[in-house]
Order: structure tokens, then sequence, then C-alpha cells
């Protein structure tokens, strides 16, 4: 009867144990790809988020560049979707072209272990597989080891033992798991068409399928043309893009004789990629201005906006005095990274043929069409 007591004892320690580090350590296979890197989250009903990605057990964070005030004036530093809320995301973007150095060697090392997969890293996944092809046969076979130690012990301390048993296979198999898909298997490493539902549209992903899980699908390599959400307050992401820089400067309001000359917002953008990017126009909440303007390779073009609200400064007024700031790629120039409060508060939308990798959700995206070894 002790021996049996001290079994119920350990196992229940050893399911606590085993559930802390799980809690700990298991991440979505996918979305630890993009761990620690610059992402734009796609939320439905929500501009996108832009930021540095934390990913844990039961959630994300976005981490901002830079702190902001909110409409009542509260600082904030992060952005946090937990796992109830994870439905609404219906993407999470990298862009290559607003890695630094670091992040680009990072990324390369993580593409290549896809393309050089060793003997040792196949058979790894392989006993992944099997784990979750054989996840209740492993379940009840500890069940069944235990039950011939048990021996005569009440039924209470059974059930401790039994309940203790299923605790520990779960959380381990969950931990090590992901649902098998013998089709997403045999395409990992290919080139692969994905479809995503968006609302009522339907749109097209082409790209290297690189992993895939329960609740995610991940693609590298995608080349999209679309419409991107930059905040203009968010000014290291607009310094670490390296296929455009920013020349921003206010000039405040101003009298000329009788007349009043209102304040207004310069911004002259240059395009070092290989296509035309068009600048759309301003953007948030009611307020919007249209800009249209496109600029070809290796040209640039400004435009100045007069009307801005001053509640889309951060202290809710324009600017008394004329600021200027340039934002070119660590390629081209060496500036410090520091925070400016009178840049506006504005999402400037520009369209734009732009490299990326995906995670798209599983409850929205579906792999439609196979391709070749890439």
């Amino acid at each position: 009867m002790d021996s049996i007591f001290y079994i119920t004892i350990f196992f229940v320690f050893a399911a606590a144990l085993v559930s802390f580090i799980v809690q700990r350590w298991a991440l979505d296979r996918c979305l630890k790809h993009f761990s620690n890197f610059n992402v734009s989250i796609e939320e439905d009903g929500r501009d996108p988020t832009w930021g540095e990605l934390n990913v844990y057990p039961g959630g994300i964070e976005i981490l901002y560049s830079e702190a902001r005030n909110d409409d009542t004036g509260n600082t904030e530093t992060s952005y946090i979707i937990f796992e109830g809320q994870m439905d609404k995301v219906s993407a999470i973007e990298r862009y290559h072209e607003e890695l630094d150095e670091e992040d680009k060697a990072r990324r390369l090392k993580d593409v290549n272990s896809l393309k050089k997969r060793g003997f040792f890293k196949k058979l790894s996944r392989m006993v992944r597989n099997l784990s979750n092809a054989f996840k209740d046969a492993i379940s009840q076979s500890m069940g069944l080891i235990v039950a011939q130690t048990r021996g005569k012990a009440s039924s209470s301390m059974a059930k401790s033992q039994d309940a203790g048993i299923k605790k520990i296979g779960d959380e381990t198999l969950t931990a090590v798991g992901n649902r098998f898909e013998p089709i997403l298997e045999r395409y990992i490493g290919s080139k692969v068409i994905v479809e995503s539902q968006n609302g009522e549209e339907v749109a097209r992903h082409e790209g290297i399928l690189k992993e895939y899980s329960s609740n995610w699908i991940e693609l590298l390599e995608c080349t999209e043309k679309h419409e991107t959400y930059f905040l203009v307050s968010d000014s290291e992401r607009l310094r670490l893009n390296r296929d455009i820089d920013f020349f921003l400067k206010w000039v405040p309001e101003k009298k000329k004789g009788r007349r009043k000359i209102k304040g207004a917002f310069q911004c002259r953008i240059q395009n070092f990629g290989d296509s035309p990017i068009r600048i759309c126009r301003l953007e948030k909440g009611d307020y919007q201005h249209p800009i249209n303007l496109e600029i070809e390779p290796a040209e640039d073009a400004e435009f100045e906006v007069k009307n801005l609200p001053a509640d889309i400064f951060s202290g809710k007024e324009l600017p008394k005095i004329e600021h200027t700031m340039i934002l070119e790629s660590p390629h081209r120039g060496e500036h410090e990274v520091i925070a400016e409060s009178w840049l506006p508060e504005v999402n400037l939308i520009i369209e734009a043929e732009r490299v990326l990798d995906l995670c798209l959700p599983r409850s929205r995206a579906v792999l439609r069409h196979g391709g070749p070894k890439a």
C-alpha cells in the first residue's frame, strides 16, 4: 500500500512538472520561426500592427519599436493577442526588405536547414509524425504499464493515478506533436500555391512550404503586390526599409502679411527598388487624404499635406516649430535611432511588389496546388 501511495504522489508531481515545461517551451511550429523578427500582423477590423514578434504558448505579443500614445494619452509599448483571439488574425508577414543584417543571417540559417535536411533531422521528423499517428496508443500503453505496478490499490487512488498518467501522456505528446498531414508533408520544401479567405475575397499566395501545424501554415519567398501600411511616427520601420528612403519635414503655421499660411507636412520618397511603387494615401480612422503618386525605380517624388488634424500628433496639437528628419536605410547612411514626437501618427499606404514570408491561419488558408522542389 505504501508503494502505491508513493507512486501516486510521484505521478501527480510528474504531471505538474511536465505541464510546466510544456507551457514554458511548447510553441507553435510555424510561429516560432517568426519569433524575434519584425513582422506585420493583419487583423480583421484593425489597421496592421508592426513590431518585433514574441511567441508564447498562450498567444503572441508585438513589441513596438517606439512607445506610442492611444487616443486618451496612455502610453503603449506592445500589442498582445491571446490564443482565443487569434481567429481574427488573417496573416503574419515578414518582409525581406525590412530585415537588418543580423535578421537576414538568422533567417538564412533557418531556410538552409530546410534545404539541407540530413538523416537525423528526417528521422526526428519521422518520429514526431509517428508519435502523432499513435498518440492514443502511447497514452493507453503508459496507463497499462503503471496498472501492472499498481497491484491492489483503492479505487480512488487508482483513479488518481490514471488521471496523472493521462495528463503526462497528453501533455508530452502535445509538446512534440503536430497534426500529421500526408499531403502537406509531401510538399515540405516545394513551391506551392495556398488560397486564403479574407472576407469575401480569396487570395492566392505562391511560395515555398516551410512548415505546418494544427493552426498555421508557413510559406517562404512569396512575391506579392499589395498595399502596405507604414505608420509615419514609427521612424524605426521607415529607416529599416532597404527599398525606400523617406525625407520628412513639418513647416509650422505662419503669417504672411495679412494671410495665415497653414502648417504643412512635407514628404519626399526615393525608390531604390526594382519595380515602381505607388503612394496611395494618408489614413487614420475617419481621416483620409488621397495622394496617388507613382514613383519609378531610381526616382523620387514629393507631396505636401496641409490639412492634417491636430489629434494625430502625439501632443494633440500641431507642432509650433519647424522639424526635419531623414530616414535612409542603414545600407546607405548612418543615423541614430531616435524617436521624434513631432511625427504624425498616421498611416502612409504604399502599394508595391514586395518579397515576404507568411504565416497563414489554417482556418482560412488551404494548400490548393503542389509544385516542384525549390
